[in-house]
């Protein structure tokens, strides 16, 4: 968020790059997303690409796919790319349908049509059905990390399965930051996505 861009992050920019979040979601009412930041205050802060979350199966979710559009907008009048959160996290879907097919696809598909860039989504847990959700995408697609997994293999796994699906890469979070060694994971994770290498490979080389 840009504010922790404007704190934390202001002494990097041009640097490394810098995505900011234009949205955030309220505990009580978790359907609803609300902007936060334009595209303006990326450009007053340095940011190289901006990120939204229209959340889909959601009650507002055509309100968050028009903002997602607006933002897209405004972003392509200036040449910054937009990154969509494209989860299907709403309360109109039960919860042991929020990885199938069917469901992620329409999430990714959504995203794409409101012209984001880039869509993340969730992985369907199975590398041959996220492949189809690649191939029939006309945008990058990226795969959240989602929950904490208990081994730095299940990371690893989980990563080289995404790239087996043909996906444009993995944007993982809590995985990297809350492991114990957050740079070893990371120079192992870009040995899996950026190499092509296996999973053993990046287990030996986060243990070493």
């Amino acid at each position: 968020h840009k504010g922790s861009i404007e704190n934390c992050l202001k002494d990097y920019a041009g640097r490394v790059g810098i995505i900011m979040q234009t949205m955030v979601y309220s505990t009580t009412e978790p359907d609803k997303g609300v902007q936060v930041a334009w595209v303006r205050d990326a450009l007053e802060i340095g940011a190289d690409a901006i990120a939204t979350a229209p959340t889909i199966y959601g009650k507002y979710e055509m309100e968050d796919i028009a903002m997602l559009a607006a933002i897209v907008r405004d972003a392509r009048s200036v040449g910054i790319p937009v990154i969509a959160h494209s989860y299907p996290r709403g309360t109109l879907l039960s919860d042991d349908k929020r990885y199938d097919f069917d469901v992620v696809s329409r999430c990714v598909r959504a995203a794409a049509e409101a012209g984001a860039d880039i869509v993340k989504t969730w992985y369907t847990g199975e590398v041959r059905s996220f492949a189809r959700i690649v191939q029939e995408s006309s945008v990058m697609v990226v795969v959240a990390g989602g929950a904490k997994m208990e081994t730095s293999r299940d990371v690893f796994t989980r990563a080289a399965e995404v790239m087996d699906s043909g996906a444009a890469g993995i944007t993982f979070g809590r995985n990297i930051w809350q492991s114990d060694r957050p740079a070893k994971m990371l120079e192992a994770l870009k040995l899996v996505v950026h190499e092509g290498k296996g999973v053993d490979e990046a287990e030996t080389l986060y243990r070493k």
